[in-house]
């Protein structure tokens, strides 16, 4: 089951930072979308990245590479 929080107040062409789930900072990204599409939807493109902040490697790769 994957785990999603969105601030209630997004706009879409904020600045936001995706986190895990143990608040670690994983990337700094503009919204393409306010919260009430992005809860709207079942799938889409919801952010344009802008910075990556965690090291590579940091956690193991859980999607297969073709």
């Amino acid at each position: 089951k994957r785990q999603v929080e969105v601030d209630s107040d997004n706009k879409k062409g904020n600045t936001a930072l995706v986190s895990t789930l143990k608040g670690e900072g994983v990337a700094v990204v503009k919204t393409s979308m306010s919260t009430k599409d992005i809860v709207e939807k079942d799938a889409g493109i919801c952010a344009e990245l802008q910075r990556v902040l965690m090291k590579k490697d940091t956690y193991p790769s859980i999607w297969k590479k073709s």
